[in-house]
């Protein structure tokens, strides 16, 4: 796999973790209706915030741990399943499923799940 496509990958997280962080505030802000969800939602947004701020220390050092963690992981599922599209398939799907997470959590916690009585 070439290292254009860890690196677009990587940028992918990094947008979605600013994503995630702009929904929970605005579910923070907004109020979900739950004491629980309020908690559940600002705790994630300090979660967001926390890797947002390791997003800017990594362009600070010029170093991506993200980008070598995928490396690492391709090439061992390489040595494991042979050179073939099941490597590239695992990273995909893992970024895939931290997107999912990250942009899910905010708008799964901001539902309102107040019935709106109308007739």
């Amino acid at each position: 796999m070439k290292e254009e496509r860890f690196l677009k990958l990587t940028y992918i997280h990094d947008i979605a973790t600013i994503v995630s962080i702009f929904l929970s505030v605005f579910h923070v802000m907004k109020g979900t209706g739950s004491k629980i969800r309020d908690v559940l939602c600002g705790s994630f947004l300090v979660m967001q915030i926390f890797a947002a701020l390791k997003i800017g220390a990594r362009f600070l050092e010029k170093k991506n741990d993200l980008q070598k963690s995928m490396e690492e992981l391709y090439h061992r599922s390489e040595k494991e399943w042979g050179a073939g599209w099941k490597s590239s398939l695992l990273l995909y799907v893992l970024i895939s499923v931290t997107v999912f997470f990250k942009v899910g959590v905010p708008l799964l916690l901001g539902k309102d799940n107040e019935k709106e009585s109308g007739v």
